[in-house]
């Protein structure tokens, strides 16, 4: 989805007043869930970075560092994670999730293409749904997760309370059967033990390994 300056400032302030940060630091905070320290990390369809933010949180309590990469089509959506990400050394890049080798740093625009195998962990949180060709974006976000590697997505519950948020923000469900498909893994869907009730309702988190 293309967010101009205004949708861009208005989705950043209704997730950060629904708690999407201290939702995956939940996620995040999970005993068995742990990111290896000094993983390569790609944020996919970043937007305003709340997911890549929680997870630095969690790591530095840890005492614990990753080196977390995330990627956005939208400049506005990178303009408004840009201080913080820099304060907490992600680089951001600018580029579609169906063709990864085109991305650029942000903001110099300096060609950056990702290579085969180049992270640990591969994460989503709310793109997928608005990818045009769901099975092109998989294949893409498999080549450039190594051979064991772990995949995350945090997507929308189909359900009614998911269905209400799809028509709200013209985004497509996605069916959990349909994800494994398109990524050729068993997804296991993991319970975030988070007091957030509204986003406990609407999103679910899928872990799967390469």
């Amino acid at each position: 989805m293309a967010y101009g300056s205004f949708a861009s400032k208005t989705y950043a302030a209704c997730a950060a007043l629904a708690g999407y940060e201290g939702f995956y630091r939940s996620l995040f905070r999970q005993p068995g869930k742990r990111i290896l320290d000094g993983a390569r990390v790609l944020d996919a369809g970043c937007g305003h970075c709340p997911l890549s933010f929680a997870l630095d949180d969690v790591l530095r309590e840890r005492g614990e560092l990753a080196s977390i990469h995330a990627f956005d089509r939208s400049p506005q959506m990178l303009g408004l994670a840009e201080r913080r990400a820099k304060e907490k050394g992600i680089a951001l890049y600018g580029a579609d999730a169906l063709d990864l080798r085109a991305a650029r740093a942000y903001p110099d625009g300096g060609p950056h293409p990702f290579g085969d195998g180049e992270f640990d962990l591969v994460m989503s949180a709310g793109m997928l749904e608005y990818v045009p060709d769901t099975e092109r974006a998989a294949r893409e976000l498999l080549r450039v997760l190594r051979p064991g590697g772990t995949l995350l997505l945090v997507t929308i519950k189909d359900d009614p309370v998911g269905k209400a948020a799809s028509k709200a923000w013209g985004f497509r469900l996605l069916e959990t059967g349909r994800l494994a498909d398109a990524f050729g893994m068993r997804l296991e869907e993991i319970v975030v033990p988070s007091r957030n009730l509204y986003l406990r309702s609407l999103k679910r988190a899928l872990v799967g390994r390469k």
